[in-house]
């Protein structure tokens, strides 16, 4: 017999599962029928990892300053204090981390891991969830400082615990006993005592008065708002009787804001012990604003979304959780959904060389399988007949795609250039004509022709009507922005829409500006082509006639007068134009763009704003589309197979009925569907109608009832004994 599971009374005895978990394997949920999907899966990963390389550095360099500030404050946190009252203020910094929640744990692990490199050492991170009473919250503060979870309870000291006594270690890690804030600092000031090197008393002295100058004790408690608020109260008070000899630093992380926090959270007994300082994260929609503009609208990352698709992901972060992971989340579904089911996504790759190298190793399927591309069928019927004799063939498919691909590079490397332009140009307009954020424009620059939207119309007429200070500052930003990307495709464009002669250009604009007076007259050098100042008007017979000729004259007289300034900033507004009309045009004309362009919305919604209520009455009045079972296929047609599980047949009944539905006649229709046996016909079930309902039907039918009452479908009612309450209504 086994010793472990030895025992003289019968008893229940647990074993500690294999802590090793079953590694996830991406094979089965590929296409068996495509070869190339494992190929593009592998693309798509590689492509993943490079975002979030990306979004790691834009995340570091957000949290950077705010952390160094921290840092700092726990610093001079740590300067020497008088210790001569037996109570001091705790230093307290107030972390406003925003409503992005799921972001926060992240964020307080970064934290701590910054505050151990620089200062402390003994750093620990509280949830509400381990602090529902003061008990548990010393628990939770003694396992992280011990480095244990609780399952450690013997006598042995560790090595760096060889001052301390074992039956303190041993006290402390229990999981039953009790903790008291006493015990901590008995503990903290065995770890963290001085080196004695002999010297003076005074010296001796010196160094026992400053314990502030040692290492502090930092808590850190995530969600404060969800704290309980008399275990809260009773920490403070805990710890300020204790602030004199042990060195603490609090940091709250908080939602909403301290005002809100010390009106309701906080009582005033608290706050008079805590010293705040307030320190504010990076808020959660700057955050994506970078990450949308360094990230997704570059020429870096092969990777794009559709106008469409990031709208939706960007709706759902406004409108759920304002979180960035759960962004994050959503954007590698994306990435990995299109080289998952599209075909022609083997030819995303970062530059032109990795894809050419790709194609000539094209088979006849896929060959096959890029031609049924909706943007290529649209491309080949445009040309003629000999041309596309010359695509059918594999030589001529495989060149033209080279091509293609081609055309979508240089495609991109121009164009992001001058969106982030045309976004620099227009955001501080009145009005916002093309959006404030450059998500917005961009939307629009996939979803319409930019050049005829009415949007860019008024964002010009706007611009025409600017200062000099104002069309200076325009053109300076715009040439800065244009010089801050580099160009791989210069001889694949004219040199005259050209971001780099655009960039020399704009400044030639800016320099004519800024030597001239606004002021100054235009000299009249066309003379000789304009009509001279007196005119005769002879032929007038009308008045009309006479008002219209004098109202043409004054029109001339009006544009003779135009200023340098009216005419270089036309000049410069009329090039824009060109400039915009020539690399913003839109993607969708260009064949293969669904290589790099995610655009399957629908796969979004289905995945990410999930309807519960809808796929479970999916699922139960068609379970066929969740069980591949062919006797179920026939359900979504109105038939209930014997077969079919029991809540499905209930929720079948339960459809038929009306608001209040009677329990035995429920019964009743469900045991003559179960009981029929498929095939023999009607006579069965008028003879099932006589028989006795038997126990096993009965229990089932309970089972089916308690279900559907526990997903919400009915309730018990007290207006008719031994019958239920309808709560949903639906059209299946």
């Amino acid at each position: 017999m086994d010793e472990a599971t030895f025992s003289v009374s019968k008893g229940c005895f647990a074993f500690k599962g294999d802590s090793k978990e079953n590694e996830f394997e991406t094979t089965k949920y590929l296409k068996s029928d495509d070869a190339r999907c494992a190929e593009r899966w592998k693309l798509g990963t590689e492509v993943w990892n490079n975002i979030e390389i990306s979004t790691n550095e834009i995340n570091s360099s957000l949290q950077e300053s705010m952390f160094l500030d921290l840092v700092k404050y726990i610093e001079r946190s740590c300067l020497p204090k008088n210790a001569m009252t037996g109570r001091s203020e705790i230093p307290t910094a107030a972390l406003m981390t925003g409503v992005n929640m799921p972001d926060h744990a992240a964020l307080f692990v970064k934290l701590k891991e910054a505050v151990e490199e620089s200062i402390a050492q003994s750093v620990v991170i509280l949830q509400s969830k381990d602090c529902s009473n003061i008990k548990s919250m010393m628990r939770a503060i003694v396992n992280q400082l011990l480095g244990d979870t609780g399952m450690n309870t013997s006598r042995t000291s560790d090595a760096g615990d060889e001052d301390i006594a074992s039956d303190d270690l041993y006290y402390m890690r229990k999981k039953s006993s009790t903790i008291t804030m006493s015990m901590i600092v008995k503990w903290y000031n065995k770890v963290t005592k001085p080196h004695s090197h002999g010297g003076s008393p005074g010296k001796k002295r010196k160094i026992d008065d400053t314990c502030f100058a040692r290492k502090p004790l930092v808590i850190m408690c995530q969600d404060l708002e969800a704290f309980p608020q008399l275990v809260l109260h009773d920490f403070i008070i805990m710890c300020s009787f204790h602030a004199a000899t042990l060195p603490m630093v609090l940091v709250f992380g908080i939602a909403t804001s301290w005002t809100d926090v010390s009106q309701r959270l906080l009582s005033h007994s608290a706050i008079v012990n805590l010293s705040v300082e307030k320190f504010h994260a990076p808020t959660a929609s700057e955050h994506l604003a970078l990450i949308i503009d360094k990230v997704l609208l570059t020429t870096e990352q092969p990777f794009k979304l559709s106008g469409k698709c990031l709208e939706l992901i960007v709706d759902v972060f406004l409108c759920h959780d304002f979180s960035i992971t759960s962004f994050l989340h959503a954007l590698k579904f994306c990435a990995l959904e299109h080289f998952r089911e599209q075909p022609c996504s083997i030819l995303c790759t970062k530059s032109l060389k990795e894809a050419e190298s790709v194609i000539s190793k094209f088979t006849k399927n896929d060959i096959r399988l890029l031609k049924s591309v909706d943007s290529f069928k649209r491309y080949v019927a445009s040309h003629d007949k000999d041309k596309q004799t010359a695509i059918s063939k594999d030589a001529g498919f495989k060149s033209e795609i080279k091509k293609c691909i081609h055309d979508l590079h240089v495609f991109h490397s121009f164009y992001f250039p001058a969106l982030h332009c045309l976004h620099i140009l227009t955001s501080s307009l009145p009005q916002y004509p093309l959006g404030k954020k450059i998500r917005e424009l961009y939307h629009m620059c996939y979803k319409h022709d930019i050049n005829n939207h009415e949007g860019f119309k008024q964002a010009f007429l706007l611009l025409g009507v600017s200062s000099r200070d104002q069309l200076v500052k325009h053109l300076n930003n715009c040439a800065d922005t244009l010089e801050s990307f580099t160009y791989e495709f210069d001889d694949c464009v004219d040199n005259d829409v050209h971001p780099n002669f655009a960039s020399a250009k704009l400044h030639a604009f800016v320099e004519n500006l800024e030597k001239m007076d606004e002021n100054d007259p235009q000299p009249d050098n066309d003379e000789k082509d304009e009509e001279p100042e007196n005119e005769t008007l002879e032929t007038v017979k009308y008045a009309y006639q006479l008002q219209e000729r004098l109202r043409n004259r004054a029109n001339k007289k009006r544009i003779r007068k135009m200023t340098r300034f009216e005419k270089i900033r036309e000049e410069a507004i009329s090039y824009l134009k060109s400039f915009f009309w020539q690399h913003l045009q839109r993607v969708q004309f260009m064949p293969f763009h669904e290589a790099f362009y995610f655009d399957s919305s629908a796969a979004v919604k289905r995945h990410l704003l999930a309807a519960p209520r809808l796929a479970i009455q999916t699922a139960l009045s068609n379970p066929y589309q969740y069980l591949p079972v062919p006797s179920l296929e026939g359900m979504s047609y109105g038939v209930i197979p014997p077969n079919a599980p029991d809540i499905c047949v209930a929720y079948k009944l339960h459809n038929e009925c009306g608001n209040i539905i009677n329990l035995y006649d429920w019964m009743s229709a469900f045991h003559v569907i179960t009981t029929t046996n498929h095939g023999e016909g009607e006579t069965n079930s008028e003879e099932n109608k006589k028989v006795e309902i038997d126990e096993v039907t009965q229990a089932r039918f309970i089972q089916a009832v308690s279900e559907l009452q526990h997903l919400g479908f009915v309730k018990p009612t007290k207006k008719k004994t031994d019958h239920v309450q309808r709560l949903t209504w639906s059209h299946s």
